[in-house]
């Protein structure tokens, strides 16, 4: 999984895969029961319409992890833009709920699209990106 023609990943490249693994694994299985659970319900267009951003998400960082070996510039620049955008969306998300509450959960779920980011931004990165 982590050699390639050219050797070993980079530990960057390493990390940033293996943070990259559970979130896919996550999204899906999260995709997965809200599309059931929206599917039982059927009451609006708005539940398909909001299961629709992380179905986005989710299905994008399957396709990047997909393209991880090919080592191409645009595969590392889409995958840190689609991290700042998934960050984006769940400080969106979390200012519009009247639920959220300032608990330290959605820390976490911020944390790992920021360090995802930040190790492919790396300049180990950046050169095995690079071919």
């Amino acid at each position: 999984m982590t050699a390639t023609k050219s050797g070993r990943w980079p530990l960057p490249v390493t990390a940033a895969y293996a943070g990259l693994t559970p979130q896919a694994a996550t999204g899906l299985i999260g995709v997965c029961l809200y599309g059931l659970s929206a599917a039982v319900t059927v009451t609006s267009l708005a539940i398909w319409a909001y299961l629709a951003v992380p179905a986005a998400i989710t299905g994008l960082t399957v396709w990047f992890m997909v393209r991880y070996t090919r080592r191409e510039r645009w595969v590392r620049w889409g995958a840190v833009a689609l991290q700042v955008a998934e960050a984006a969306v769940r400080l969106v998300v979390w200012s519009i709920d009247p639920g959220f509450d300032g608990d330290w959960r959605p820390a976490l779920s911020l944390l790992v699209p920021a360090a995802i980011a930040g190790l492919l931004l790396m300049p180990a990165a950046a050169r095995w990106f690079d071919r």
